[in-house]
């Protein structure tokens, strides 16, 4: 993501830890003083807490880079169960407002 100073969430690099994408969403919340919860339907969630749309909140996503695979736990059905090993590169991610 790029980096915009007024918004934590598009830092790049922010170390975050969990066993699992719920722990990491959970850590995340708390690292950045933002609040997930589920979006409408069976995919995705909403991010609040982030400029400009603080209030009505962001669509976002996360893709997990496990060596040459990309796996995005939250299609076609949000799985925060999924499992996350060390060596994962995790990115959440703005698809929209």
């Amino acid at each position: 993501m790029e980096h915009d100073e007024r918004v934590n969430l598009r830092r790049r690099g922010i170390p975050v830890s969990g066993a699992t994408v719920g722990e990491i969403l959970d850590e995340a919340s708390r690292l950045l003083k933002i609040k997930f919860e589920p979006h409408e339907g069976p995919m995705w969630f909403r991010a609040y807490g982030i400029l400009p749309h603080d209030d009505v909140g962001w669509i976002i996503d996360i893709r997990i880079r496990r060596g040459d695979a990309d796996i995005l736990p939250l299609r076609p059905k949000r799985d925060t169960t999924f499992p996350i090993q060390d060596s994962d590169d995790i990115l959440i991610y703005i698809i929209a407002d």
